[in-house]
């Protein structure tokens, strides 16, 4: 798995760790890494496994294996680092990825940002040792397709993203699906054990992950004793940092990085 490091000119202030979603890759993050770049900061990112450039039957991977790839990366990252300190990334699955590596290993950092994060389930509780079982002998099982026009308000972005030939548009595979849940179920668990400064940004029409889910994560980390926000982003859908509001976004994030420093 390749791993990207996008060098601010200079000294960098810290390095954050960028992570994306179900069936998208990095690159799609760019203005936000440039962004980060421009204000300081050293931004590494990668495509995670069975998304963008990594091989594999696309979006088939049990998410057990992303988490366990972020806190690899994460090591890796302070063997690579000019700071030594590093702040996490995360957007929709990869925001439940990132706090799942938040939950499981908080040492060394200084906060995490997640966005429209999967950290709650729809899927009833009771169909998920049901699925669970299938999920090993039937993992590309084909479940539902998720709404290309739910990514974002603006039409641009969404033919954007079905035109990407890295993302992947098709059913979501079953393993993916089930897993996903399950890393819910264990962020929601254990989410009163939440031991770093959170910003958590949501679309306030987002219908792909609930703001529910990160409202009860930052409700936890804030009775744990931590600095924690949650922000519902007005009149936006899934990807607020693709919408009419991204630039101010960007800037309220660098200046929430800033202030943890």
């Amino acid at each position: 798995m390749k791993i990207y490091h996008y060098a601010t000119v200079g000294i960098p202030l810290a390095d954050v760790l960028v992570t994306h979603g179900l069936a998208e890759h990095h690159r799609r993050y760019f203005p936000f890494i440039q962004a980060l770049n421009e204000a300081g900061f050293d931004v590494y990112s990668y495509d995670q496994r069975s998304h963008g450039e990594t091989p594999g039957p696309r979006a088939q991977v049990d998410v057990a294996r992303l988490v366990s790839d972020h806190l690899r990366i994460r090591e890796l990252i302070s063997v690579r680092s000019r700071t030594g300190k590093l702040f996490l990334f995360g957007h929709s699955m990869g925001g439940l990825v990132t706090a799942a590596s938040a939950l499981k290993n908080p040492a060394g950092l200084l906060g995490v940002v997640l966005s429209g994060p999967a950290v709650s389930s729809k899927l009833p509780q009771w169909l998920v040792p049901v699925a669970s079982v299938v999920a090993k002998y039937f993992p590309g099982l084909r479940t539902l397709r998720l709404a290309a026009d739910e990514v974002a308000l603006r039409p641009e972005v969404v033919d954007a993203y079905l035109e990407d030939p890295l993302n992947y548009t098709g059913p979501v595979p079953l393993l993916i699906g089930v897993t996903i849940t399950g890393w819910a179920n264990f962020v929601h668990a254990n989410a009163s054990r939440w031991a770093v400064p959170l910003l958590v940004l949501h679309g306030e029409h987002d219908t792909l992950t609930d703001p529910a889910g990160s409202a009860f994560l930052v409700e936890q980390a804030v009775a744990a004793g931590c600095d924690a926000t949650h922000l519902i982003v007005e009149g936006e859908k899934h990807e607020v940092f693709n919408g009419d509001q991204a630039p101010q976004l960007r800037a309220l994030t660098v200046e929430w990085l800033q202030q943890h420093l």
